[in-house]
């Protein structure tokens, strides 16, 4: 589910029933209440954006619009106004304009409603982990970047002396460094990475294409966070980087 939006209203008005349709059908959880002090401080809980939404002659009374600016000024929740442009003067003068999350003058469009709850709902979104691919085959930099682009925000380069350019400029949460390499070797790199002060703390992986177990000591020796064969899956990789970001987390 992507939230939960309440809808506070005077009633499932077939404007209230279309709405709740159309955010159903984006993957929210919807609810709805009477526009009633008792009833919205009885159905406020869990609720990641209230919709306030004012049929003419249905305006909300004081009390609601003072739960209203509680939820939008004190707790800093959500909350969007649909009204007509008389009504929507008269609740600002209660919860302020600057508080709310966005209004709409009525009649308005339901698609540019759904859009602006999914945007919304987007900046309370956790940022994406930042993923530094170091390798010099680029066909498997191309498919790992595939893999990987859904879930984190990932960046490759293709060597050595590149990354370190790279990280100078950029912040990286995990570096995934390919052990062999032309030119520069992982294993130097990964040195140069752990002696300078900017990027001594980024944590970082090795790839490697051997699996025999003097190869593997050789990885290890260096104490990378984790050694990744190359022939490791889609999935597996996933789980790789899931498990470690929430083993830091914790």
């Amino acid at each position: 589910m992507m939230g939960k939006v309440l809808i506070v209203s005077k009633g499932e008005t077939f404007m209230v029933v279309t709405m709740k349709k159309a955010l159903k059908s984006a993957g929210y959880s919807v609810d709805s209440c009477a526009m009633t002090a008792r009833l919205l401080n009885s159905s406020k809980a869990g609720v990641d954006i209230f919709v306030l939404y004012v049929d003419e002659g249905n305006e909300p009374d004081q009390e609601v619009l003072l739960i209203l600016r509680e939820l939008s000024v004190v707790t800093e929740k959500k909350v969007v106004v649909i009204a007509s442009s008389e009504d929507l003067r008269l609740i600002t003068q209660v919860v302020p304009d600057s508080n709310l999350a966005a209004t709409f003058v009525r009649p308005f469009d339901v698609h540019g409603f759904v859009n602006k709850i999914n945007e919304l709902c987007r900046s309370d979104a956790p940022e994406k982990k930042s993923i530094l691919v170091v390798d010099d085959d680029i066909t498997y930099l191309k498919m790992v970047n595939k893999w990987l682009s859904d879930d984190y925000k990932v960046s490759v380069v293709s060597s050595g002396m590149q990354a370190i350019t790279w990280l100078a400029k950029n912040k990286a949460d995990l570096v995934i460094l390919d052990y062999e390499m032309p030119v520069a070797l992982g294993s130097n790199i990964y040195e140069m990475l752990k002696s300078e002060p900017q990027t001594a703390d980024i944590p970082i992986m090795f790839l490697t294409g051997k699996n025999d177990m003097e190869s593997i000591k050789k990885v290890l020796s260096l104490k990378p966070e984790r050694y990744l064969l190359k022939s490791i899956g889609k999935e597996a990789l996933l789980v790789e980087l899931e498990n470690f970001f929430s083993g830091r987390e914790a």
